[in-house]
């Protein structure tokens, strides 16, 4: 069953085991296309391998499966941050204020 790999997953994520974990999202992910845990999970991940632009790629994923999950948007954000790209951060939680005032 779906959750139990994504559960799974996080389990081995919290244990360390990256690649593991990894296996477990990708299931998930090959289960059902549009499940932006299994993304969001997938881009933590490859952010904690170094390798940034798959990182970016799985935020964005998340993000189209919907613009509101928070950890994707709070993870994208970082990533962003981190490298050097403050005022993109800036801008976007601008156009989201707009978008939506509801937004804090």
């Amino acid at each position: 069953m779906m959750i139990d790999k994504l559960e799974e997953g996080e389990f081995l994520y919290i244990d360390g085991k990256l690649d593991e974990a990894g296996i477990c999202f990708l299931a998930v992910i090959e289960e059902d296309s549009r499940n932006k845990v299994a993304y969001n999970n997938m881009g933590v991940i490859a952010y904690r391998m170094n390798e940034i632009e798959k990182a970016f790629d799985f935020f964005v994923m998340s993000l189209k499966e919907d613009p509101y999950f928070e950890d994707a948007i709070i993870n994208l954000f970082d990533l962003l941050r981190v490298l050097g790209y403050s005022n993109l951060v800036a801008s976007c939680l601008r156009d989201v204020a707009e978008f939506d005032p509801q937004v804090n």
